[in-house]
């Protein structure tokens, strides 16, 4: 089951959607969320590992490219909180 349903790009967010789409093709999520990291210019890894849970870590492996996108953009949301 879906953790939500993909969101439509967030014009709010500071990280471009085709940087989303590139990190949502990685199967390893570190990667892909370095990604996401080097657009932010965040350097630490603190946010990333409190957003990514047990289950949302586990969730990547099987998620399709619709449901990694949403959980990236759910990412970027979070670590935006901080900004």
């Amino acid at each position: 089951m879906p953790i939500s349903s993909p969101l439509p790009p967030d014009p709010r967010l500071r990280v471009a959607s085709d940087t989303i789409d590139a990190a949502a093709r990685h199967d390893d999520l570190d990667a892909a969320v370095r990604l996401i990291q080097a657009e932010l210019g965040q350097t630490e890894g603190d946010i990333a590992a409190a957003f990514f849970d047990d289950v949302r870590t586990e969730r990547w492996a099987v998620a399709d490219h619709a449901e990694r996108v949403t959980i990236l953009q759910a990412y970027v949301a979070f670590e935006e909180t901080f900004a």
